[in-house]
């Protein structure tokens, strides 16, 4: 998630000094002289050893914004959202914001606490859980900390050489970490770790693409994390109107009556010539023949209640200004 600060607003941390300003003066000790902005920019590109590190820079316009490279292989300042899901429901459970710095190891262990206690409030105990995710995660730490809390763990394995070294280590770890591996490896381990990755990408790409919050026009992680949870909660909603009445968006509703009003214009449309009938013969059931008698239709006609013919009337102008 893009944040709002520039790379042109970041300066360093110990020299107080900006980027430009910085550039600057690389380029005038390699012997360009009175360089302009766009001899900054190529020599910036082409110069050797060229790294920005969150250690040596911070932003000034958003000190919690943090350097990173996105999915794009574009560097960027930037947060770092990150979600616990329901594989069967697809409800977001917990949803964090972190530094984009930080590692996915470092923040799973407070987006896991949050969703336990978030669970604990609608009395889901933590012995029926299994936590699932991707390899990403995968470390000792995080595992044998759940199962301390007591969840079953179905974690994909990172591929390493060699054997892991157990020496000098407790038997709590060991057994977490092979309970884990026997989980990946069996058929429902493989289905559980499908799921995880379809529903994970779906609520992302909801609340970040679809709800627009790819890039951010807040400052600080706290107001960004609030703006976040909001997002998340109409999410949350338009799954459980979606389960309730079939749509969960604004947009699905008008959609659906729409569709409503369109077949019922069908029908109209459709009943239009019998309804042209029934109000010709409404409309001559007054008249008499020439002998002076009624026939038996107009005197069928005219046993019906002023209210039936005068409905009939005004559907037929209704269709009849349809065609128009």
């Amino acid at each position: 998630m893009d944040a709002t600060a520039a790379r042109r607003s970041i300066v360093r941390k110990d020299t107080n000094e900006s980027y430009a300003s910085y550039v600057e003066g690389l380029a005038k000790s390699a012997g360009e002289q009175a360089p302009d902005r766009a001899t900054q920019v190529s020599f910036d590109k082409n110069r050797e050893g060229r790294r920005t590190s969150n250690a040596d820079w911070t932003s000034v316009t958003d000190p919690a914004a943090k350097i990173t490279r996105t999915k794009d292989r574009r560097t960027h300042l930037a947060y770092k959202p990150e979600h616990a899901v329901d594989i069967e429901s697809g409800a977001i459970v917990a949803a964090t914001i972190n530094a984009a710095a930080r590692s996915d190891r470092d923040t799973s262990t407070g987006t896991l606490v949050l969703a336990l206690e978030n669970l604990e409030h609608v009395a889901m105990p933590a012995q029926d859980l299994t936590i699932v995710a991707d390899k990403g995660y995968h470390s000792e730490a995080v595992i044998a900390g759940c199962a301390v809390a007591e969840p079953k763990t179905c974690v994909s394995e990172l591929r390493t050489r060699g054997r892991r070294r157990w020496k000098d280590k407790s038997d709590l770890p060991r057994r977490a970490m092979q309970r884990n591996r026997k989980r990946v490896r069996i058929d429902y381990g493989e289905a559980a770790l499908a799921e995880e990755r379809r529903a994970v990408e779906v609520s992302l790409a909801h609340v970040l693409e679809t709800g627009g919050l790819r890039r951010t026009h807040l400052r600080g992680r706290e107001n960004n994390e609030k703006r976040y949870l909001v997002q998340v909660s109409a999410f949350n909603l338009g799954l459980e109107m979606r389960k309730l009445c079939g749509f969960g968006t604004p947009r699905g509703f008008a959609a659906t009556w729409a569709a409503i009003w369109c077949a019922v214009l069908a029908l109209i449309r459709f009943w239009k010539p019998t309804w042209r009938s029934v109000a010709r013969k409404s409309r001559g059931c007054h008249t008499q023949e020439s002998d002076g008698s009624a026939s038996h239709s107009q005197v069928a006609w005219a046993t019906q209640p002023p209210l039936f013919n005068g409905l009939l009337m005004r559907y037929t102008s209704v269709a009849s200004r349809s065609d128009s």
